[in-house]
């Protein structure tokens, strides 16, 4: 599907306070795409709940689709646009430099661990 035809479609989106909102705005605005919100939640589960009836689409984390298709919940949609040109969404992690901690003590730590055996 293209973003031009998914621009088409009924959205249920987060609030406009969320990063992932923020984000979905800006990518149809960059492409002078306007959009239907019918429904904001402030959460991805009760997103994933009114697309499960049938009320709308969301643009969610692939992570959060993956596990929203296995569980039976819908279909997931691959966005395409004809000239490639969509963003990549990025993350960085973040992290105290205190000199006290302890290294591989804490969830971060471990959750690095874990990134870096991908």
């Amino acid at each position: 599907m293209t973003i031009e035809k998914l621009s088409n479609q009924i959205f249920v989106d987060l609030t406009p306070d969320r990063a992932l909102r923020r984000l979905v705005d800006r990518v149809f605005a960059q492409h002078h795409l306007k959009r239907t919100t019918a429904f904001e939640v402030s959460d991805i589960q009760p997103a994933m709940q009114f697309v499960a009836s049938g009320l709308g689409v969301a643009i969610v984390p692939s992570a959060v689709a993956r596990s929203f298709k296995e569980s039976g919940g819908g279909v997931v949609l691959r966005i395409g646009r004809r000239d490639g040109h969509l963003p990549v969404w990025r993350v960085a992690i973040l992290r105290s430099t205190k000199k006290k901690r302890l290294a591989g003590t804490d969830t971060v730590d471990l959750f690095l661990e874990k990134l870096a055996d991908q």
